[in-house]
Formats: structure tokens, C-alpha cells, sequence
């Protein structure tokens, strides 16, 4: 039986090295999707991968459409999670974002009108203040470059080096 492959940033593949900041940016465009097999373009992805966001990681993300809720409700949960398709610049994939809260209030109070769309943020998930029920964020819409590229690359190393690096399985 094969071994189940691991879906930890640090268990993907990167990208990032290998391309320039601004073939990035053209391939993050919401109408191309990426590829890994020269001379193809994906004409539209039915499926994506899930993107829960890791307690100080960062993530440079392109918000390709509206946030809207999900069909898809927990047992337990009050209300279905809000989500939103993204293209993480840092791997060139296209991934379905679970946005928490905090992140879509900021966002929405800033973007009115959905403006926030096709716009690329840099965000970190960080630790919750003493006596909060919720995660603090911090969320910057950026313009990046190869130098942004690498120093996230490493400022992620340093975390998932870090036993404070939460994964995707632990409970918020």
C-alpha cells in the first residue's frame, strides 16, 4: 500500500525558487491556472485543495472571487464556513480558502463592494491574546518581488521549525 503523501507546506513542493516575481504574477492571474506540464493552460479547475491557514505562516494570497458561505456545514458548527478561491503565489497553486472571521471582517471593512478581489494580500495567522476567543491576523495587501518570494520562503522554514508552528489537523 503507498503511503499517504502529506499536505504540510513543507511536504509540498515550492515553486517559488525556480520562477521570477513577475511570471508569478502573471500566471496567478485569475483566468490561467498554473501548470507544471509545459505548453498546457487549464481552461478551469473543478477541484481544489483546501487552505487552512498555519498559526504563524505566511501566506501571500490572490483572492480570485467574492467570499460567499459554503454549502458545507459541520456537525455542531452554528453557520457554514466562509470561503473564497485563491491562488497561493508562493506555490502557484489554486486552493479554496477557509477564511476565519477576523480575516473577513478586516477585508470587507477595507474593500467594500468585493474591490478586494484580484488583489494579493500577505497574511499571518498568529497567536490569540490572553483572555480572546479568537486569532489575531495580520493582513497587508503588497506588491511582491523575487527578494518578497524568498523571505517568506525562509521566514516559513524558521517557523515550521518552530514547535509554536501549529498544523492544519490542530483545533483552533
Amino acid at each position: 500500500m503507498a503511503k499517504k503523501q502529506s499536505n504540510t507546506p513543507a511536504a509540498r513542493p515550492q515553486v517559488a525558487t525556480s520562477l521570477s516575481a513577475k511570471t508569478l504574477q502573471a500566471i496567478a492571474q485569475p483566468v490561467a491556472m498554473p501548470s507544471t506540464i509545459p505548453g498546457m493552460t487549464t481552461k478551469r479547475q473543478l477541484t481544489m485543495p483546501v487552505l487552512k491557514m498555519l498559526l504563524n505562516y505566511w501566506y501571500l494570497l490572490r483572492i480570485t472571487a467574492a467570499m460567499q458561505m459554503s454549502t458545507f456545514k459541520k456537525e455542531g458548527d452554528e453557520k457554514a464556513a466562509t470561503i473564497c478561491p485563491v491562488v497561493d503565489i508562493t506555490t502557484g497553486e489554486m486552493k479554496t480558502f477557509l477564511v476565519s472571521a477576523v480575516v473577513q471582517k478586516n477585508i470587507e471593512e477595507q474593500y467594500p463592494d468585493g474591490d478586494y478581489v484580484g488583489k494579493v494580500f500577505l497574511l499571518m495567522k498568529t497567536p490569540k491574546r490572553p483572555g480572546k476567543r479568537y486569532y489575531d491576523f495580520n493582513i497587508s495587501e503588497v506588491d511582491f518581488t523575487d527578494e518578497t518570494l524568498a523571505w517568506i520562503a525562509e521566514q516559513n522554514k524558521i517557523a515550521l521549525g518552530n514547535k509554536s508552528a501549529a498544523m492544519p489537523s490542530d483545533p483552533e
